[in-house]
């Protein structure tokens, strides 16, 4: 096996699978089994198409083959006069490739189930839905209409307040202050532990 060029990525990638070699004889060896081993694993990845999964869709007389994931489909039980019937659906996400559903050229309605469309939709839910009227037909009062409505007429500054001193309450004001009593004789000027009125035990 002849050798290739290589430049600096090579070079990299090389260093990285195999030890580092010291002599020229190593080297051309090191070289070979980086290159016998790069082609027997693009071999190895080499893909081929799956045919299992290509089917053939025809739609408005036109023929149209797709390549599909795997086959994903949905089952709905729908009450249709009495009676239990299931609605297979097919998910039109798994389709890959392939154009068998165009917006230009044809409609995406048989695909799914009467469940899914806009109409539906509006049946289930025309009870609770109160579409606005347009603006002119608008009923507004007339404290509502001729209310003038300005802004604000002082903006608070930003950043914190400024520190006021606190306001003295009116015992504070008027100079009156509480004295403090003893609990057990109720005499100013000493408190329980200091007492000597304190009464005599039998």
């Amino acid at each position: 096996m002849g050798l290739n060029k290589f430049g600096k990525g090579d070079w990299k990638s090389i260093s990285r699978h195999y030890v580092v070699p010291k002599t020229s004889t190593q080297m051309v060896s090191h070289v070979q089994k980086y290159f016998s081993r790069h082609s027997s694993k693009t071999l190895i990845d080499r893909r081929h198409p799956n045919t299992n999964d290509i089917q053939t869709v025809t739609f408005n007389s036109r023929r149209t083959t797709t390549t599909t994931t795997t086959t994903t489909t949905t089952k709905i039980d729908q009450v249709v006069d009495g009676t239990i019937q299931t609605i297979k659906i097919i998910l039109i996400s798994e389709i890959t490739t392939g154009g068998c559903i165009e917006a230009e050229t044809s409609s995406s309605c048989g695909y799914y189930s009467d469940l899914y469309k806009p109409m539906t939709v509006l049946k289930i839910y025309e009870i609770s839905i109160y579409p606005l009227p347009n603006v002119v037909e608008w009923v507004i009062p007339e404290y509502i209409m001729y209310d003038e409505v300005r802004p604000p007429k002082f903006k608070r500054p930003p950043g914190r307040p400024k520190k006021k001193p606190r306001s003295k309450s009116t015992r504070e004001l008027l100079g009156l202050k509480g004295k403090h009593t003893c609990s057990t004789c109720g005499v100013a000027g000493h408190n329980r532990c200091s007492c000597r009125n304190r009464p005599q035990e039998v």
